[in-house]
C-alpha cells in the first residue's frame, strides 16, 4: 500500500469493533476518522476490505493492485464503508494476511 499506514488500518479495526459492541457514538467516531483520512488512503481502505471479503473484490479482480486501480476509478463514500462496519474489522484482518500471502508468492 502507498497511502493508507498499518497504523491508520489498525485504527479503523478497533474503531468499528466499537461498532459492532454498539458503543455510544462509535458510528460518529468511525466516519469522522474516516473522512480525515487521504482519499487516496480511503482507496486503499476500500479495496482491503473488498480483498478481505472474499479474495477477488468487484468482478472478480484478484490481485490487490488491481483491486486499487478499480476502487480509485469510481467514488465511494465513507458511508459505504461505515455501513460494513459490522464486518470491517474481520475484512480487514483477512486482507492483510491475503496480502501478505500474496507478497510472499512474488
Amino acid at each position: 500500500m502507498k497511502f493508507l499506514q498499518l497504523d491508520e488500518i489498525e485504527t479503523v479495526i478497533a474503531l468499528a469493533e466499537g461498532v459492532r459492541r454498539e458503543e455510544p457514538g462509535a458510528i460518529d467516531r468511525l466516519r469522522r476518522y474516516l473522512l480525515a483520512l487521504l482519499p487516496d488512503a480511503q482507496v486503499e481502505l476500500i479495496a482491503l476490505m473488498w480483498f478481505g471479503r472474499d479474495g477477488t473484490g468487484p468482478r472478480g479482480r484478484g490481485k490487490f493492485p488491481e483491486m486499487v486501480e478499480y476502487t480509485g476509478r469510481r467514488r465511494y463514500h465513507v458511508d459505504y464503508v461505515v455501513s460494513k462496519s459490522l464486518q470491517l474489522g474481520t475484512y480487514l484482518r483477512n486482507g492483510l494476511r491475503l496480502i501478505d500471502r500474496e507478497q510472499k508468492r512474488k
